[in-house]
């Protein structure tokens, strides 16, 4: 064992001086390499704007020679030959400034260059340059301007050509030098990584091993866990296996769909914008959703999204993670209205009563009755009086879409609605709108005393905020309402 720790401690020793010595030489070869290369651009900018000079030059002779053909606007050709003059003394300025080797031989090639400036002051009788007989009465003076126009286009071929050569010798001699330095570094890496495989090859097998704990616990997640990753727009993208196995759908039907995706009830819009308002300011949400699969089948999913932030503490995504919770769920469920029966009602009562005692909020319970319900079912038969029991249910549902109240089926024709944060007067006007809904749905009740189609009555029992008051207490205090609302039938009786 100590033998193998002084093997690892030599060769990270060894290997630690190698990289000393190599990095040291690599700096030496590399400051070398960037003042050859520095050479060679400034020698590649000479030679550049060199050949510019040469290409502007033709151009003023094409052009002189254009204007004594009478081709061409004459204004045209005064704008384009200072445009030229003043292109070639800015590259004259580049090679100024660039170039490496003596400057007199530069000065002679402006000197040159000189002697015909200002094209357009030595074209004789310019403004008769279109003029049939202008070239013939001053081809003596042209021929001269010509002469210093060419001898300075050859000066300055000469000295592209030697710039241009001397930028070739830098190139070869950088490339040369990199060939070297390819050299030294393949001979180093191979002897640095035999001796470095010889270190890594003992922690080899670890990290296979722990990749394959890793994989292993990455598949069982992904068969097991229902999780859907979600850009910052709440859009899917990636699924789980088990999460596209329970929702009956290939995880490419599911991308780019909605965080809300699995939820196909009816409120589901409604859910949707509920939960974007918390994640989308950061916020984590929890929450059950309620869906009914491909065959009808009623589920329930746990679901917990949080947000993902970057490195600059924006969200950059989200993580849902999803639980079937249906077993749980059905047992808090009245199977033929799908509502929360009396157990769940239990549950979210007591919670319901510390909201408000804790935020001093006002709160109410209502309790819902069907008016002569009995004899429906007596007339009728019970499978009709299910049915009646699911569109009143399905009413109530619907008038809670977008509110926070929360509604349950008791038992028989018994409802319950727990209701949040309204006044007395806006619970009153509230509950009223529900009975007129319900009896605006014409279920036909020929046997009832009250009306010819089916009606109810609600008692309520309203509190500003509760002090100090059990559930049974408010819903004694609820009952008494609905007592005295059954009394009259069709209506709403409240009681503080």
């Amino acid at each position: 064992m100590n033998k193998f720790c002084k093997f690892h401690a030599l060769s990270f020793l060894l290997v630690v001086t190698i990289m000393v010595f190599a990095i040291t030489t690599l700096n030496a070869v590399d400051r070398s390499s960037r003042l050859v290369d520095q050479f060679y651009h400034q020698s590649f900018t000479v030679s550049k704007a060199s050949h510019s000079i040469v290409y502007h030059i033709a151009e003023i002779k094409h052009l002189i020679y254009q204007q004594s053909a009478g081709v061409g606007n004459k204004q045209d050709f005064i704008t384009k030959t200072n445009r030229l003059e003043q292109e070639i003394v800015s590259q004259f300025d580049v090679i100024f400034k660039q170039f490496l080797g003596d400057k007199k031989d530069i000065e002679e090639v402006y000197e040159s260059y000189s002697k015909w400036f200002s094209v357009l002051e030595h074209i004789p009788n310019i403004e008769r340059i279109q003029e049939p007989s202008w070239f013939e009465n001053n081809q003596t003076d042209l021929m001269k301007l010509f002469e210093n126009i060419e001898n300075t286009e050859h000066q300055v071929k000469d000295f592209y050509m030697f710039a241009f050569s001397k930028a070739n010798e830098f190139k070869q001699k950088s490339e040369k030098d990199q060939q070297s330095v390819y050299v030294f570094l393949f001979i180093e890496t191979i002897f640095i990584l035999l001796l470095i495989g010889a270190v890594l090859y003992t922690f080899n097998q670890r990290y296979i091993a722990n990749k394959k704990v890793k994989n292993e616990l990455k598949g069982l997640v992904d068969q097991y866990l229902m999780v859907a990753r979600l850009d910052r727009n709440g859009k899917v993208i990636s699924a789980s296996d088990a999460l596209c196995h329970y929702v009956e759908k290939t995880e490419h039907e599911l991308i780019s769909q909605p965080f809300h995706f699995f939820d196909l009830s009816p409120a589901r819009e409604q859910v949707e914008q509920k939960i974007w308002s918390v994640i989308k300011n950061g916020n984590m949400w929890h929450g059950e959703i309620r869906r009914y699969n491909n065959a009808g089948k009623l589920q329930w999913l746990t679901s917990r999204i949080q947000p993902i932030f970057s490195s600059d503490d924006k969200i950059c995504g989200f993580t849902n993670v999803l639980i079937d919770s249906t077993n749980r769920q059905i047992s808090l469920i009245d199977p033929l209205t799908d509502l929360p029966n009396r157990r769940s009602y239990q549950q979210r009562i007591e919670s319901f009563l510390q909201t408000s005692k804790q935020f001093h909020l006002p709160i109410s319970l209502a309790i819902l009755d069907i008016d002569f319900f009995k004899k429906y079912n007596d007339n009728y038969g019970h499978p009709q009086g299910d049915k009646a029991l699911v569109m009143v249910a399905n009413c109530l549902q619907r008038s809670l879409l977008d509110t926070e109240h929360e509604v349950f089926r008791l038992g028989g024709e018994e409802f319950a609605i727990l209701i949040k944060n309204f006044t007395y007067d806006e619970t009153e006007f509230w509950l009223n709108d529900l009975r007129k809904h319900i009896q605006q749905l014409n279920i036909v009740h020929e046997f009832s005393d009250k009306d010819k189609s089916l009606t109810v009555s609600i008692g309520c029992h309203f509190k500003s905020h509760i002090i100090d008051m059990s559930d049974d207490e408010v819903y004694l205090c609820a009952d008494k309402a609905l007592y005295l609302a059954k009394l009259e039938r069709n209506s709403v009786f409240m009681n503080k």
